[in-house]
């Protein structure tokens, strides 16, 4: 997840610039991202030719068909590690600079 600040802009109305805070630590990735990057690496190796879209659709379909006690069980594991994210103390003292 990126963090992102409103950029001053010096046109009255003009649509706000969104800026990318490098001091920001990132999140861990979520259940579904990090099985959706393991299993993309998996069908490159066993297809090294394929193309991204196909990748995609694969990913999609073997989402669908995995069963709900495995995702709450993923689900649970990427709770516990945002948990300790926001635990850590690199976010709590981003979180101290933001208040500043």
């Amino acid at each position: 997840m990126v963090h992102l600040s409103l950029q001053d802009t010096e046109k009255a109305g003009k649509r706000q610039k969104r800026t990318e805070k490098p001091e920001a630590p990132s999140y861990p990735k979520s259940a579904f991202m990090k099985w959706q990057n393991d299993e993309c690496i998996k069908i490159k190796k066993a297809c090294p030719l394929i193309k991204l879209m196909a990748i995609q659709a694969l990913i999609s379909d073997k989402w669908a068909k995995i069963t709900k006690s495995e995702k709450d069980a993923m689900n649970a594991a990427s709770k516990v590690e945002l948990a300790e994210f926001k635990q850590s103390p690199e976010y709590l003292e981003y979180l101290e600079d933001l208040e500043e």
